[in-house]
């Protein structure tokens, strides 16, 4: 038994042999990089340990297919496969990947490595902010996913702004710009970036998408003042706006400030304010009438607008015990008749107030109660039941008992003694020195009765001067002044003047230089030469011919022909140097209240109403050396000794003069002609 088994084992190692051939040649893989972008050269190399009489096949496996590298008949051991990962060899073959070889009846596979079309970007924008019109700056880095820099271009798209530009990418760098449209709107935009590479074919390898927002701004391009009215009423509240307008005409609401100047454009305020929300200015009812300036400003812009604050008279009635109360409530003097009634009963008064003064008047009636009225026309007033007490029905003037007279009439009692005491003497045949002698000192009893009442001695004064006027009620004055000062001034006199306005543009400039300089101080002589004062404030020359130095009422005329000669003496200017002087000249006449300071010979001044507002609005709508504008109030006053040319500019009527009816010069031409035919 034993000698059978092993006889049986014998032939079955006998039969295995015979069956299973020889061991076949085997393979050796190198094996590849971890990862490679598409367009790289792959090289593959293999072993085998012999040769047989077989096909050598090499493929590559990815996640979405596969393709052939190589089917070779070997001539050696040892195989070394180089080839571009593009299109052209490996169709659309992406992701992860290996290399899978085979030779006779062996095969072999390559580690796992990835194959990708990836490239890592970075886009910066110099900011995330632009205003219109400004410059973006672009730089890109990009690199594959294997690390090395791209070498391709850069695809930059701004489809809002119309932009589309393509820019080459050396070493994985470019820097471009380009500039915001100007008036492009404001919001958050996306500028969309591709990068990518291609291969000989043309075809796109590698690539990278990038989207990068940036915010455009609201960019300011308008500023304007709105109003709603033309006239701000005392008494009532006037409302404006502040409207910015952007890049495509919307507005803005942003901070902005304003500005407000009365008529002799002394700054009334000054604010800073949000545009497109109303600004309220309360009017007093005892708002001086005139034309008031709003200004306002934001970075390089500004805007000027006017309104007017007309002339209220008005007054206001107020019963108190047995007395009627009249304040005068308006913005100027007020000069009516008001009708009292008291029962049946009515009486005219003339009433005279000046601005927030009152007069108060007593009424009388015998025992009992009274309707009581009060009407001038426009305001009216009415109260029943009123408790009086008199003989009679009158309205007695209680402000007439406060006159120098009656505060003081035992001083002027004493006064006409001293006076009839005199007159008895000279009757009598006195000597004049015996009697002086006697007579008392009339100074001293003035002072020691001034002690007592100092309002005396300024009432005989306040009398004293005013005989001290010429025949023509101007008052007279040794100093001439040639310069004027804008100031308050309480105890002045009110007077028409003539104003001449000389716009100039950029005089602080001008004066810097010497010629200009010239021509300046002769724009004033032409003033002061018409007996004209000066005053200067900020591109304006303004001269004022008041009566109270020119010594006529008669002013109109003598601006005018002063304005003539200004406009002449620049433009001679003009004609000889380089540096020219952009002006416009206007005249207007108005009332300023006026004061002669001897002590710094200057006339102070205070502007009613618009008198300086409207001479320099005038000056500045003047066309620059072509011609003399006059106001509308200049106009009436001077027609038709001064022919004119009616214009409107923006919302002034003006009249352009043309020539001057110089009557004094003809006057005695016009008496002798007149002598000549009076009897025919």
């Amino acid at each position: 038994m034993r000698k059978i088994r092993l006889f049986l084992l014998l032939l079955a190692l006998i039969g295995i042999f015979l069956i299973i051939p020889p061991a076949s040649a085997e393979i050796f893989l190198e094996q590849p990089a971890s990862i490679y972008n598409l367009g790289d050269e792959i090289t593959l190399s293999a072993t085998v340990s012999e040769l047989s009489d077989s096909y050598f096949d090499m493929q590559l496996v990815c996640e979405n297919g596969k393709v052939t590298i190589t089917h070779d008949i070997l001539s050696s051991t040892i195989v070394k496969k180089t080839f571009p990962l593009t299109k052209a060899f490996i169709n659309d073959l992406l992701g992860q990947c290996y290399v899978i070889a085979s030779y006779s009846d062996t095969s072999s596979q390559s580690q796992a490595f990835e194959i990708s079309n990836r490239i890592d970007a970075y886009l910066e924008l110099d900011k995330k902010e632009f205003n219109p019109s400004e410059a973006v700056v672009l730089k890109l880095d990009a690199v594959k996913a294997t690390g090395k820099p791209v070498q391709g271009f850069a695809s930059i798209t701004f489809s809002e702004a119309g932009i589309s530009l393509t820019k080459n990418v050396v070493d994985g760098k470019f820097e471009t710009n380009f500039s915001i449209p100007l008036n492009m709107p404001s919001g958050i935009y996306s500028i969309k970036t591709e990068v990518y590479e291609r291969d000989k074919q043309g075809e796109t390898t590698n690539k990278a998408l990038l989207e990068n927002n940036l915010f455009v701004k609201q960019e300011p391009r308008v500023l304007e003042i709105s109003i709603e009215n033309q006239e701000a009423k005392p008494g009532e509240n006037y409302k404006f706006r502040l409207l910015i307008y952007d890049q495509i005409n919307q507005t803005m609401d942003v901070q902005a400030r304003y500005s407000l100047f009365d008529g002799a454009d002394e700054k009334i305020s000054d604010r800073i304010v949000f545009s497109n929300e109303d600004i309220i200015l309360e009017i007093p009812l005892n708002e001086s009438p005139g034309y008031r300036t709003i200004t306002a400003k934001l970075s390089d812009f500004s805007a000027k607008r006017y309104f007017y604050v007309p002339e209220v008279e008005k007054v206001s009635f107020e019963i108190i015990n047995t007395t009627l109360k009249v304040t005068n409530t308006g913005n100027i003097p007020y000069r009516k008749n008001v009708e009292v009634g008291i029962g049946e009963n009515k009486e005219v008064l003339e009433i005279k107030l000046n601005v927030g003064e009152s007069s108060t008047f007593n009424l009388q009636a015998p025992d009992g109660s009274y309707d009581v009225s009060a009407t001038d026309g426009v305001e009216t007033f009415s109260a029943s039941s009123v408790a009086l007490t008199g003989s009679a029905v009158k309205v007695v003037d209680l402000s007439r008992g406060t006159s120098v007279v009656s505060r003081y009439s035992l001083v002027w009692l004493f006064i006409l003694g001293v006076l009839g005491l005199f007159i008895f003497g000279i009757s009598k045949g006195l000597g004049k020195q015996k009697f002086l002698a006697h007579m008392p000192n009339l100074s001293a009893l003035l002072r020691r009765k001034h002690k007592e009442s100092p309002s005396l001695e300024s009432s005989v004064s306040s009398a004293s001067a005013k005989s001290l006027g010429s025949d023509t009620g101007i008052k007279s004055s040794r100093i001439t002044p040639r310069e004027a000062e804008h100031s308050l001034v309480i105890k002045g006199i009110k007077e028409l003047c003539s104003i001449v306005a000389v716009k100039l543009k950029d005089m602080q400039n001008l004066r810097k230089i010497d010629y200009c300089r010239e021509t300046l101080n002769s724009v004033n002589s032409a003033i002061t030469g018409s007996k004209g004062t000066v005053y200067s404030v900020n591109d304006f020359i303004i001269g004022i011919f008041a009566p109270s130095v020119t010594k006529t009422f008669r002013n109109e005329i003598t601006g005018i022909k002063a304005a003539q000669e200004i406009i002449s003496l620049l433009k001679e200017h003009n004609s000889k140097f380089r540096d020219k002087i952009s002006f416009g000249v206007g005249v207007h006449t108005g009332d300023l209240v006026v004061e002669i300071d001897r002590q710094t010979n200057k006339l102070k001044f205070t502007s009613l109403g618009n008198t300086i507002s409207l001479a320099k609005k005038t000056a500045e709508v003047a066309e620059a050396g072509n011609e003399l504008l006059i106001s509308q109030t200049m106009h009436k006053k001077t027609s038709p000794a001064v022919k004119t040319r009616k214009k409107v500019k923006g919302d002034m009527d003006v009249y352009e003069v043309t020539s001057i009816v110089d009557r004094e010069e003809n006057a005695e031409f016009i008496s002798r002609f007149k002598e000549r035919n009076e009897y025919r």
